[in-house]
């Protein structure tokens, strides 16, 4: 009798710690996601932000300089938000803030308390890279999510959990590639790492070659672009045009504002 009650406080005491540690994180995300908004309007459009905006306007399942993600992301903002700079900033500030989210839960994992989780999260918050990055529409913007995305699973699975996490794992790593190619760095990275320590295993698993043949998918599908778009240059011609038309989209919600 005294060993279960025992056991419910422990238990709900770590549910409060949970509580607590997730308290913790969704504040700091959106502190960091509300600092980007308030100057999210302040600053001109970056060149690369207008190609994406022509890119939008011919969706392809891929381009000859990027993979389709990024102009599939500028469509979605462009027909819910605008294309006022506002709108166009607004998922880069949510990236900002489920990046933070990411680097707590990354610490958490490995270990740390709820001060280190804040420490790690407050050095993530002011680096400059990141304090640039998360300004501007761009693929960097949205790689980082996938690379610790992909690592806070890895480190899952690695602690003892399910091994069809691995299915997950080639699922985001799947869409990292279809938002930049630099995901196959991250893949080859853990590949060696796996292989080079105990972990080698993990290729025991029916589920890590399951979740390879998905992002093996997603390789296939980013390098392949359609032949419509590889003219690049018609679309960097129209790119530079969209600027008088932005700014003129950009008054009703500076009015707004």
């Amino acid at each position: 009798m005294a060993a279960s009650t025992r056991a419910g406080i422990s238990l709900g005491r770590v549910g409060e710690d949970r509580r607590g540690d997730w308290a913790l994180l969704g504040g700091l995300a959106f502190f960091i996601f509300a600092a980007h908004m308030l100057v999210a309007g302040r600053y001109g459009y970056f060149v690369d932000e207008l190609y994406y905006i022509a890119c939008s306007k011919h969706l392809s399942w891929g381009y000859v300089d990027q993979p389709p993600l990024i102009a599939v992301i500028t469509w979605l903002e462009r027909m819910t938000l605008g294309e006022s700079l506002r709108a166009l900033h607004f998922l880069p500030a949510v990236a900002s803030g489920l990046r933070l989210l990411l680097t707590g839960l990354i610490a958490r994992e490995l270990g740390a308390r709820r001060f280190g989780m804040a420490l790690a999260c407050v050095c993530v918050m002011v680096a400059p890279i990141y304090l640039g990055l998360d300004s501007l529409l761009t693929m960097n913007v949205f790689e980082s999510l996938f690379w610790m995305s992909a690592a806070l699973i890895a480190l899952k699975i690695l602690s003892g959990s399910d091994q069809k996490l691995w299915l997950l794992f080639g699922v985001v790593c799947g869409v990292g590639l279809l938002n930049k190619h630099s995901m196959l760095f991250f893949g080859f990275g853990l590949f060696v790492g796996l292989l080079l320590t105990g972990q080698r295993k993990q290729f025991l698993s029916p589920w890590i070659w399951l979740g390879g043949l998905i992002v093996s998918l997603s390789t296939l599908t980013a390098a392949w672009p359609d032949r419509r778009h590889l003219r690049s240059n018609t679309l960097e011609t129209e790119s530079r045009w969209p600027a008088h038309k932005v700014a003129a989209d950009d008054r009703p919600l500076r009015r707004a504002a």
